[in-house]
């Protein structure tokens, strides 16, 4: 990989947060083909994996209008991002770390765009929130994808914390944000920045934990020792509805689609995937895939909250299929990195790929807005990154294709 100055790597770095701050799609591939063609071009790496195809077959069954060339235009910008995540944060034999600045400025860039967003919300004071209601731009959209910019910041608190404790203090300012992000959400009554940075945060402290071998310390023994007597004591109090407790989160936000366990996006994730069995079990044309689901409220709807089954419901059983195939492929590339790599900086990715992940998971994000959908497939390039750094490291890659399963 060439060697790349500072400030190729800022006009890069700049280039790619804008890339996501474009909402129109044709837009969106246009960048991404240009900006892939020119990393290839300076930093002379290329990528063809496995992966590579199940994206680029999942890409090509998203509905587009303008028949089979705009499908495969669109496709092709998709895939641009996967290889450009992966050409612009790779490293050499020389340079055991990738770059965690394509990961945090992305990341902050769309935590600014979310506090144009919400700042109507918060000059007037009330947090009140309908709906639907409109951005900075002005553009009505659910309350919930207004939320989508502030999860990627929110889900990098845990790293943030390990870099302030294990590399430099200037890590706190990332701390801040993270947390900012998750206290503004919150105040607009939001769900999603919470729980991606708990999630994220509690699956990279066991990462850690594994990996460090810090099961065998006695602190650690204590630590897990008052963590299970809190939880204890405090679902007891819940429990008995001590101070209020259990009838404060009945009334609030947190209990609302039945809570974090029994929430209804749940049960309707369940009936769209009942609904793909019985498509793929019964003779073609028999079953419709796409029928009304039935809501917390007892409402029927037309959309799922999960980005996978969403694109089955838009474009049948494959493209979820494909889709699904990338995905897991991902996690399975994600988890041999993290056990192979010894970048500290793999904690930077992993967790942003994981709160994105989470967000796709339970919001359909392609439906609402295509670019967190294309945020993940960037950040599974990254992973490839990773990956690649751990177990094969080399300067063009480009050999046969099952070589990099």
């Amino acid at each position: 990989m060439k060697e790349v100055n500072g400030s190729r790597r800022w006009l890069f770095l700049l280039a790619i947060s804008v890339m996501f701050l474009l909402k129109d799609f044709n837009y969106y591939v246009i960048a991404a083909l240009v900006l892939f063609c020119v990393a290839v071009a300076v930093y002379g790496q290329l990528d063809l994996v496995v992966g590579v195809l199940f994206l680029f077959f999942s890409s090509l069954r998203y509905p587009t209008s303008g028949g089979p060339s705009r499908e495969l235009f669109r496709a092709m910008g998709i895939l641009a991002a996967y290889l450009l995540g992966k050409c612009v944060t790779g490293s050499d034999k020389d340079n055991g770390r990738i770059s965690v600045a394509f990961v945090t400025v992305p990341a902050i860039v769309l935590f600014i765009k979310g506090i144009l967003d919400y700042s109507p919300v918060l000059r007037s004071g009330t947090g009140e929130i309908e709906l639907y209601w409109p951005d900075w731009g002005g553009n009505m959209l659910p309350a919930s994808a207004h939320e989508y910019y502030l999860v990627m910041i929110a889900s990098l608190s845990a790293y943030f914390i390990y870099y302030t404790i294990k590399v430099n203090r200037v890590g706190i300012v990332g701390v801040v944000l993270a947390v900012g992000s998750v206290v503004i959400a919150v105040h607009a009554k939001g769900r999603l920045a919470f729980w991606a940075s708990l999630i994220t945060a509690v699956i990279v402290f066991i990462g850690i934990v594994i990996e460090k071998r810090l099961f065998f310390r006695k602190a650690f023994a204590i630590s897990c020792i008052f963590i299970m007597v809190a939880i204890t004591v405090v679902i007891l109090l819940f429990r008995t509805n001590a101070f209020g407790l259990h009838d404060s989160y009945m009334y609030s936000m947190w209990s609302e689609e039945g809570g974090p366990i029994y929430n209804s996006r749940f049960s309707m994730m369940g009936q769209q995937v009942r609904a793909f069995a019985r498509y793929l079990f019964s003779e073609p044309g028999i079953v419709e895939i796409d029928p009304g689901l039935i809501n917390d409220r007892g409402e029927e709807v037309y959309y799922v909250s999960n980005t996978w089954l969403q694109i089955g419901r838009d474009n049948r059983v494959k493209a979820f299929l494909w889709t699904m195939a990338f995905s897991v492929y991902s996690f399975v590339i994600m988890i041999k990195a993290w056990i192979r790599s010894g970048d500290c900086n793999k904690y930077a990715v992993i967790s942003a790929f994981i709160g994105i992940t989470f967000l796709n998971t339970i919001e359909p994000a392609m439906q609402n807005n295509v670019v967190f959908w294309i945020l993940e497939v960037y950040l599974a390039g990254m992973l490839r990154a990773l990956y690649n750094n751990a177990y094969l490291p080399r300067k063009l890659e480009t050999d046969i294709i099952l070589r990099y399963v």
